[in-house]
């Protein structure tokens, strides 16, 4: 099954050529300063709030170019980050919540740096 990510990728390929992952990553910079700019505008009045949605959308498209490139879905690489980095900030003793001052809302119950 084509996954939306291979169907981008070829899409952007066959609309714009072939691209290497640096090309690729220039792009994500220019989409995530468009998002940035609309950020910007939107108090100031200049753009609406869905400009930022748009923007955010062509971020997330030329990030799925991306991931075909590296044989991923976004799903997958969002996962196992997310994964890697609850795993890193559980381990911390004292941990980042605890580090700020941030005893709210139960996180003195799971925090390791009470055990």
């Amino acid at each position: 099954m084509k996954t939306t990510e291979i169907e981008i990728l070829e899409f952007a390929t066959a609309q714009w050529g072939a691209k290497d992952l640096p090309a690729i990553g220039l792009k994500v910079g220019e989409e995530a300063g468009e998002v940035a700019g609309a950020l910007v505008k939107i108090p100031e009045g200049r753009a609406k709030w869905e400009d930022l949605d748009k923007e955010v959308g062509d971020l997330l498209i030329v990030l799925s170019q991306i991931a075909a490139k590296r044989g991923w879905t976004l799903e997958q690489m969002r996962a196992k980050r997310f994964e890697q980095i609850k795993e890193r900030a559980l381990g911390r003793v004292p941990c980042a919540a605890c580090d700020r001052g941030d005893f709210q809302l139960g996180h003195a119950d799971g925090c390791k740096s009470n055990s």
